[in-house]
């Protein structure tokens, strides 16, 4: 699929997204027409990106901002640890509340569609997650653990429909709990029907490993969140932190399986809108990262292909996000068909470090 066609690709999955979450969800009326209004922005957004397109520049429609490299949680195999940009005690200085402002403001002009704002835990950056509710044409799916919902940020959420709360779970109670610690997963059920009574949407996003795919692709599991009032439901692949969690990771066997699961599963919750990460990305001819569809700002504003690739040559301290987005390593990385080679699934850059490194090292 060529830079072109997935422009408008992505751009009608953003409408059948908004117009089948609009016609199947049972939001309420403020939900109802902040998504009216989003079928009329996103419109013009696509239009944007297009304009883009023919002026030589690809501008993705998504966006991955990890707004903190502070979590209170110490999950289990957490990649964002192992990789250094989620800390207790980060040697780096992290972006400021106001580089994320010019950042969103950005991406707002350039006509950028989603950010999906993830961490660490981003709700412990308070004035980020203020300053993204401000920006109205855009939409924040926000990647929480979900126990950093007090009165106040709750509030936020139920008055700021374009923050849309994606609740970090591995199954039930059990499955959740051995993951992210004790009692984890009764406080992100409580926001979640905090926000389910108040007519808010939300989503789940599950990391499927060998450990939890029979129950996270169960209908039990499917049918507790339709009953939940869940919206949406992001499957990704478990990427290991090191060779100790290795086994973890689906084989070719699993992904069969899941297809099959989520296939059946997409016809049976209509009230369910899924995403398979990467297994969708077959769709779109390969890996969306390195700007393709999406790149990832770390913490401290480093512009890196995904957060499962954390190299770079660019950084939003210095740089605009339409600089970030011309970066010569997301050129060369796309030069090279690195991201629609065949791979085993999990992050196609995965294992191609060296390579990645090289590229970035001749792009400075």
């Amino acid at each position: 699929m060529q830079t072109n066609e997935l422009t408008s690709y992505l751009s009608d999955g953003i409408f059948r997204l908004i117009t089948s979450v609009l016609k199947e969800s049972a939001a309420d009326g403020a939900e109802k027409r902040f998504l009216v209004r989003q079928i009329r922005v996103q419109k013009h957004r696509s239009q944007r990106r297009k304009r883009h397109e023919r002026a030589g520049l690809h501008v993705p429609a998504f966006l991955i901002a990890s707004i903190t490299e502070r979590c209170n949680l110490h999950c289990k195999g957490c990649y964002a640890r192992s990789c250094g940009f989620c800390s207790d005690t980060p040697e780096k200085t992290p972006l400021s509340a106001d580089d994320w402002k010019r950042i969103f403001s950005e991406a707002d002009a350039l006509g950028i569609s989603f950010v999906l704002l993830a961490g660490g835990e981003p709700l412990l950056n308070r004035e980020v997650i203020s300053a993204a509710a401000k920006e109205k044409n855009l939409i924040f799916p926000v990647f929480t653990n979900g126990t950093q919902f007090d009165t106040g940020m709750t509030e936020l959420f139920i008055k700021s429909r374009n923050l849309f709360p994606v609740f970090s779970i591995e199954g039930g109670s059990a499955s959740t709990d051995a993951r992210r610690g004790e009692g984890v997963f009764a406080k992100a059920s409580s926001a979640a029907e905090t926000f389910r009574q108040n007519g808010v949407l939300f989503g789940a996003a599950v990391t499927v490993s060998k450990e939890n795919i029979r129950e996270v692709t169960s209908d039990v599991f499917f049918e507790g969140l339709s009953r939940a009032g869940t919206a949406a439901v992001f499957l990704i692949e478990y990427t290991a932190s090191g060779e100790s969690d290795r086994a973890l990771e689906p084989d070719a066997d699993d992904r069969r399986f899941m297809a099959e699961r989520l296939a059946s599963a997409r016809k049976r919750f209509r009230s369910l809108w899924f995403l398979s990460f990467p297994g969708d990305e077959e769709l779109m001819g390969g890996c969306l990262a390195a700007g393709r569809g999406f790149f990832h700002i770390n913490p401290f504003g480093a512009a890196e292909p995904c957060p499962f690739a954390p190299l770079s040559d660019r950084n939003l301290k210095d740089c605009s996000l339409k600089e970030a987005i011309e970066s010569p390593l997301f050129s060369r990385l796309s030069a090279a068909e690195l991201t629609r080679i065949p791979h085993d699934g999990g992050c196609a850059l995965a294992g191609r470090t060296d390579e990645i490194r090289e590229m970035t090292n001749d792009s400075r």
